[in-house]
């Protein structure tokens, strides 16, 4: 029984630690990656057509991931062991 419970908080801590990684990849590479495009100031159209793009994916696909990852891991611990229901 503790070692289902046991198994459930690892995987809700993996899942927390892999939520503030991609919750830190997407706040930096929505907010700082196009301020890249500054280093690159005699090609900055050409920077900011390569740069722009990557930077809103970032944006747009890991910040939802961050948040699934932290509902799932608070879910996880709130859920019973399954030696329980059998």
């Amino acid at each position: 029984m503790t070692d289902e419970s046991s198994r459930n908080k690892q995987l809700a801590n993996q899942m927390q630690v892999w939520a503030a990684i991609a919750l830190i990849i997407g706040v930096v590479g929505g907010a700082f990656l196009p301020n890249l495009a500054l280093f690159f100031r005699p090609n900055i159209q050409e920077a900011w057509q390569v740069i722009q793009p990557i930077g809103s994916l970032l944006s747009q696909f890991a910040l939802p991931l961050a948040a699934a990852l932290l509902v799932g891991a608070i879910v996880l611990r709130q859920m019973p062991d399954r030696s329980q229901e059998s």
